[in-house]
């Protein structure tokens, strides 16, 4: 991560308003901090904990980075716009066709996640009455009508929502801490494909570039504070998952399940598990509302749609998808993360490789070409491997 800290600047971390700042690391973090959470215990068990947490050190630099080279493209480029356009700007027709493909593809897979995540602790909240798909379409539901008001109606409640989420957390650490085996951390898989199991969840989990352009609108003219609220929120995003797959699997163990709250249930108490429940789905419902309202704002921006035909694709599609049968909520977080994601961070990295080349602008940061093509060949050699991971 230490080229990461090229964008940091404590002088510009003097400029704008607390408030502001803070608004745009809540809104980081709630964009990143989504269901891949709940994914991760079940794979860091699978591949051990260590192999794991070595994979998330080395994956959340590689996401910084490709983070922060987005966050270079909106500084210093003219003109309000979302992902597809920059990189239609900066790689023409085909890698602006490539980008609304992949960014289809991903909004669509994380949506479907998000609906089947969703379900299951509304269905667990509801202790039982309501079935996990029939949960999972209320959440659409609920969703799909706050999504409708626009992001900025949802960005000014981020920081509480966030605040309320890390109380939560804290509580469900807290409360596995009593049933902690440092044992259970230091278990080494025998799979020989191990370090690969958590790769596209970690992915998925890491992945929120799609809050840069609020971010940055947030900003306005101190669009320069931009990377340091960028590597704030990915600090407490590290610690929060490194903290919470320790504490979940330091009391489960070997049963570490993909549902959390199951693999918890024997060593804390049912106040605990409802409060975790509580969780899942304010987490889902606030992450999920800001995805679909920031996707209803890129059709529009991007695509030229209409708000209404805008929110039907966003919200229909995966609908459809979850309509048809597809309800495993890991292999799809680890599709999305590893193909999806390494596909949109290959892009990023083209159009700021091009950017650095015909900016006149002398403020921006270069990152050395030689960075680029490592985390390039990092994503490519994933994308490869998930897809023969997945139809294996």
């Amino acid at each position: 991560m230490g080229n990461a800290l090229a964008w940091y600047n404590p002088r510009i971390m003097e400029a704008g308003g607390k408030k502001q700042w803070l608004r745009a690391v809540g809104t980081m973090i709630a964009t990143v901090v989504g269901v891949g959470v709940f994914g991760l215990p079940s794979v860091f068990s699978r591949a051990g904990f260590l192999l794991g947490l070595a994979e998330l050190v080395a994956l959340t630099a590689v996401l910084v980075i490709l983070t922060l080279m987005y966050a270079e493209l909106t500084m210093d480029t003219p003109g309000r716009h979302r992902f597809v356009t920059y990189i239609g700007r900066y790689l023409g027709p085909f890698g602006k066709w490539l980008a609304q493909v992949t960014f289809v593809g991903s909004v669509f897979g994380a949506s479907l996640a998000f609906t089947i995540i969703g379900g299951d602790f509304l269905s667990r909240l509801s202790v039982g009455r309501l079935a996990p798909a029939v949960a999972s379409i209320v959440v659409w539901l609920i969703v799909g009508a706050l999504a409708f008001g626009g992001f900025k109606a949802v960005s000014r409640l981020v920081v509480w929502i966030i605040l309320s989420l890390l109380v939560l957390y804290a509580i469900l650490i807290s409360s596995a801490l009593p049933a902690f085996q440092l044992p259970n951390l230091l278990a080494v898989s025998s799979d020989p494909l191990a370090f690969f199991i958590p790769y596209g969840v970690i992915i998925f989990s890491l992945t929120g570039m799609g809050a840069i352009p609020e971010m940055h609108d947030l900003f306005g003219r101190h669009k320069r504070r931009l990377p340091q609220a960028i590597l704030a929120a990915y600090a407490v995003i590290f610690l929060l998952y490194a903290v919470f797959i320790a504490s979940v699997i330091g009391a489960a163990g070997p049963l570490t399940s993909p549902d959390v709250l199951v693999s918890l249930a024997p060593y804390v108490s049912h106040v605990v598990l409802t409060l975790g429940a509580v969780l899942g789905t304010i987490s889902v419902i606030s992450i999920f509302t800001m995805l679909g309202a920031e996707t209803v704002n890129l059709f529009q921006i991007d695509f030229g749609m209409s708000r209404r035909s805008a929110w039907l694709l966003t919200f229909g599609i995966p609908l459809i998808m979850f309509l048809l049968g597809m309800r495993q909520f890991i292999p799809v977080i680890g599709f999305v993360g590893g193909l999806f994601s390494g596909l949109i961070g290959i892009l990023i990295i083209l159009a700021y490789e091009r950017l650095k080349k015909t900016t006149t602008k002398k403020n921006i940061r270069r990152l050395p070409s030689i960075v680029s093509f490592g985390i390039g060949l990092v994503l490519a050699i994933g994308m490869t491997l998930q897809i023969v991971y997945t139809f294996n």
